[in-house]
């Protein structure tokens, strides 16, 4: 058996949790606030969080109680360990996961309706998700775009495999399927995978590095390629590749 958590461990395992799924909440609402507010607070050139704080810096003068407000209050009861705060915590934090449920599962009926705004609202949720760690939600919203035939999704699914959930099997598994689908870009992927999943297994990074380079023409796997042959004693043929590669992409960055 595991060690028991603290009461101060919990506590902040919940808080974290809470301060993610609000991140979501707020990230993805501040685009009607911004609506409401437009006349008022300018939010070009802004990062979406720093407009997050505008908007709730903005509810305060207006005498508005923000979620966050309200979970920092639970907080500072539960280090004092005031009764019932602990349970009206947990109660928030389900709270905030099941209005973000809500919203996405509103945007797949939108979306799956043919809702062109709601497919770009849908993507943006789901990058929101990526950026506060819900691997749960990410993959929610990649599988329900993998079934509406978007382009791209099977490949995204294997990215939150590999680097939220760093379950690297799973995430090879996705990449190879997108690739037995069509999608020549998931060699890569499926390359860089082997190549630095723990343990690596670097005949089939060279392999699928080859297939990358030959089926999708992709710079940065002859560079890669090129590493791992100076990494396997192979550094002549490695260091000609490199140069290659960054030849191939300084090109590549000047056409753009």
């Amino acid at each position: 058996m595991g060690k028991k958590r603290s009461y101060r461990e919990s506590l902040e395992r919940l808080c974290t949790r809470l301060d993610h799924q609000l991140n979501i909440k707020y990230k993805y609402n501040v685009h009607t606030k911004v609506i409401l507010l437009e006349n008022e607070i300018d939010y070009s050139d802004m990062d979406y969080m720093d407009a997050v704080v505008k908007v709730i810096k903005k509810e305060k003068e207006l005498g508005v109680l923000s979620e966050y407000d309200v979970s920092e209050a639970l907080y500072e009861a539960c280090k004092l360990k005031q009764p019932g705060a602990y349970q009206l915590l947990v109660r928030m934090v389900h709270k905030i996961e099941d209005d973000n449920k809500t919203t996405l599962k509103m945007l797949k009926i939108a979306a799956a309706s043919g809702s062109k705004s709601s497919w770009e609202f849908l993507q943006y949720f789901g990058e929101c998700c990526w950026d506060e760690l819900d691997s749960g939600k990410t993959l929610d919203v990649y599988q329900f775009e993998l079934e509406q035939g978007i382009e791209g999704a099977r490949v995204k699914m294997g990215m939150v495999y590999d680097e939220l959930l760093e379950d690297h099997m799973q995430a090879a598994h996705c990449y190879r399927l997108a690739f037995q689908e069509g999608d020549e870009s998931a060699a890569y992927n499926l390359a860089f995978t082997y190549r630095y999943m723990k343990p690596q297994d670097l005949l089939l990074a060279e392999k699928w590095f080859e297939v990358s380079i030959k089926r999708d023409k992709y710079p940065h796997s002859l560079r890669e390629l090129g590493e791992l042959y100076v990494d396997t004693n192979r550094e002549q043929l490695g260091l000609l590749m490199i140069k290659q590669a960054d030849q191939q992409i300084a090109k590549m960055l000047s056409e753009h």
